[in-house]
C-alpha cells in the first residue's frame, strides 16, 4: 500500500479558525505524513504562529517553505511579483466581461451561419471560459485578467501542480477550512473530488489523487494547461472529471452550506452561531460528514460554546490517532 500525503498551502500568518483542520487530520492521518507548504514570496510569507507550535513537534508534519510565484514560474505560469496599474481590477475585469459577451454573440450567429452547433468554434481568447454557473470567468492563460493579485488563485494551480513532489504516494490535498471526521482508508483507488452543490463541476477544496493512477495527476495537468485556468468550475467541469476517470462524491458527505434541506444550507454562520442547539448540531455532523468544509472565515476566531468549539474541544482531547 502507498503511503499517504495530506499536503497544503498557507500565505500569511496561519489563521487561528484553521486548528481544527490541523488537529482532526492528524488524528485521521495514521501513519500518513502532513506536509504545509508555507509561501515563501515576498509579503506573502506563510508564518506559523505561536498558537501553532505545537505542529512542529509532531514527527508527521513537515512544514516546507516554497516561493510559490518561483515555483509557478518553474512550470512556465508567469504571474508579477508586484503588479501597479492605473486601473482597478474589478474596472479592467467589468470592462472585459462586456466585450467577451459581444464576442459570444458573434459566436452564436457564425455557428448559425455555418449550421454548426454551438461550440465547435470558439472565439474567446485562451483562457477564457463562459462558465455556465459563473458566467464569463478567465485564468492564467488570459494575464489581463491578472490573476497575479488572487492568492486563491495561486492556490487553485499549486495544488495541480504540486503533487509531483509526492509521486509514489497517495496524495491528498485540503484546504485549510477542511475537518476530516473519519479515516481515511474510504478514498479508495480512485481519484476523487466532491461536487459543489448542484453544480456541474467539483470543488477543489478536496483533491485525492492516488498513486494507482498517475495518468490522473498528469492529465489534471495537460487539462489545466489547454483551458488556461485552474478554477473549479473550468478544471473540475463534469466533462474533464469523467475524462480523467475522477469520482465526484456526494455534496452530503462533505458541505453542509451547500447540502439542500441540512440545517446549515446557505448559513455559514451558524457553525460558530453560540446556541442550545450547538451540542446537537456537532454530535450529527461528527456522525454524518467524512470531512467539514465551512468555507473561508479566516479571521474569525469561534466560541467555544458554539459547534465549532465543541468539535475542537473533542479534538484537542484526542491526543494520540484513532
Amino acid at each position: 500500500m502507498a503511503q499517504r500525503v495530506v499536503f497544503s498551502l498557507w500565505s500569511g500568518p496561519l489563521p487561528a479558525i484553521s486548528e481544527l483542520h490541523f488537529r482532526s487530520v492528524l488524528h485521521h492521518l495514521g501513519e500518513g505524513e502532513y506536509h504545509l507548504f508555507l509561501d515563501d514570496s515576498p509579503g506573502y510569507e506563510g508564518i506559523v504562529t505561536e498558537d501553532f507550535r505545537w505542529l512542529e513537534s509532531d514527527p508527521r508534519v513537515h512544514i516546507r517553505r516554497i516561493s510559490v510565484m518561483d515555483y509557478l514560474r518553474s512550470h512556465g505560469i508567469t504571474l508579477p511579483d508586484n503588479p501597479r496599474h492605473l486601473l482597478p481590477t474589478a474596472t479592467v475585469r467589468w470592462w472585459l466581461r462586456r466585450w467577451f459577451a459581444v464576442v459570444l454573440q458573434w459566436e452564436k450567429i457564425a455557428a448559425k451561419l455555418s449550421r454548426n452547433p454551438r461550440g465547435e468554434k470558439n472565439f474567446l481568447p485562451h483562457g477564457v471560459h463562459n462558465d455556465p454557473e459563473f458566467g464569463i470567468t478567465a485564468g492564467h492563460g488570459f494575464s489581463a485578467w491578472r490573476q497575479e493579485e488572487d492568492l486563491s488563485y495561486r492556490a487553485d494551480i499549486f495544488r495541480v501542480l504540486a503533487p509531483e513532489f509526492f509521486p509514489t504516494a497517495d496524495v491528498l490535498w485540503l484546504d485549510l477550512d477542511i475537518a476530516v471526521f473519519q479515516d481515511l482508508n474510504w478514498l479508495g483507488e480512485k481519484p476523487l473530488v466532491y461536487r459543489w452543490g448542484t453544480y456541474p463541476f467539483g470543488n477543489n477544496a478536496v483533491i485525492h489523487l492516488p498513486a494507482s493512477a498517475p495518468a490522473a495527476r498528469s492529465g489534471l495537468i495537460a487539462a489545466m494547461n489547454a483551458l488556461g485556468a485552474a478554477r473549479p468550475w473550468t478544471l473540475f467541469s463534469d466533462r474533464v472529471c469523467e475524462d480523467l476517470g475522477f469520482v465526484i462524491a456526494d455534496v452530503d458527505e462533505f458541505d453542509p452550506p451547500f447540502t439542500t434541506g441540512h440545517v446549515l444550507h446557505d448559513n455559514y454562520a451558524g457553525l460558530f452561531d453560540v446556541s442550545k442547539d450547538a451540542e446537537a448540531l456537532a454530535s450529527d455532523l461528527l456522525g454524518s460528514l467524512k470531512m467539514l468544509h465551512w468555507h473561508n472565515s479566516w479571521k474569525l476566531v469561534p466560541p467555544a460554546e458554539s459547534a465549532y468549539g465543541i468539535m475542537l474541544a473533542r479534538y484537542r482531547n484526542l491526543t494520540l490517532p484513532s
